[in-house]
C-alpha cells in the first residue's frame, strides 16, 4: 500500500529529491535559512497531504538517515485497514547542523495562515453557507473567534478545510466540524517536528 491509496506520508527518502536536486544542494540551501522554491509553491496551495511529501523529500538529512512513519491499523473487520499516523522513527546518525536546518524548514510548513487571510476565506465560507446567527454582533464575535482558533494550524490545511467545506454541507459549521477536519491533516506534519525536535535535544543531552 502506498501513500496515495493509505493518506499517510512515505518515509523520506535519502539520495533525491521531488525537485530533482542534489541532497547536498538541499541541505546547502536549507542552512541559510532559505525554503526550497518547491516547498515555497505548495505551502501557497492548499494540499496539504502533497506538502508532507514535498516536505520529507526536502529535509536535508545525510545519506543512511531516514524517517520511518509509525502506522498502527485501527480498522475492524467491518472497515478494513484504517492506518493512523503514531509518529516518526529516525533512524541513522544525523549531525546538529542537518537536524537543525530540518526543524526550521517543517517549522516553516508548520507557519499559520496571515489573520487577514484567515478572516478572508472565513468572510467567503460565510456568504457561500447558511448561518442561523442572531446578530450581526455575534457573526463578528463567532469570526473573530474561528481565526484565532485557525492559528493554531498550517496554512495550506487551513486553505484547504475552508475552501473545500461549501462542498460538504450548505450550513455554517459548528467549530467542532472544522477541528475534525483540521487536525488529521495537521497532525503528520506536527509529529515530524515532534520527533526532530526529540532528536535535538537527545544530541544535547549526550
Amino acid at each position: 500500500m502506498n501513500s496515495s491509496t493509505s493518506g499517510l506520508p512515505s518515509p523520506a527518502p535519502r539520495g533525491s529529491s521531488s525537485t530533482g536536486q542534489r541532497p547536498g544542494a538541499i541541505a546547502s540551501v536549507t542552512s541559510r535559512n532559505v525554503v526550497p522554491a518547491d516547498l515555497v509553491r505548495g505551502l501557497a496551495e492548499d494540499l496539504p497531504d502533497r506538502n508532507d511529501q514535498r516536505l520529507l523529500a526536502l529535509l536535508p538529512l545525510p545519506a543512511g538517515c531516514c524517517l520511518k512513519p509509525r502506522i498502527k491499523d485501527l480498522g475492524t473487520a467491518k472497515t478494513g485497514w484504517k492506518g493512523v499516523l503514531q509518529g516518526y522513527e529516525l533512524s541513522g546518525e544525523a549531525d546538529a547542523a542537518a537536524l537543525i536546518a530540518s526543524d526550521r524548514l517543517v517549522s516553516k510548513a508548520l507557519a499559520p495562515l496571515p489573520q487577514p487571510e484567515r478572516a478572508k476565506l472565513l468572510m467567503k465560507l460565510r456568504h457561500m453557507t447558511v448561518s442561523a446567527v442572531a446578530s450581526q454582533e455575534d457573526a463578528d464575535l463567532q469570526m473573530a473567534a474561528y481565526a484565532d482558533e485557525l492559528g493554531q494550524y498550517p496554512a495550506d490545511v487551513v486553505r484547504h478545510v475552508l475552501r473545500t467545506q461549501p462542498g460538504l454541507s450548505k450550513f455554517w459549521p459548528a467549530w467542532a466540524e472544522l477541528h475534525a477536519r483540521l487536525e488529521p491533516l495537521a497532525r503528520p506534519r506536527r509529529l515530524l517536528c515532534a520527533t526532530i525536535r526529540d532528536a535535538i535535544e537527545r544530541q544535547r543531552a549526550a
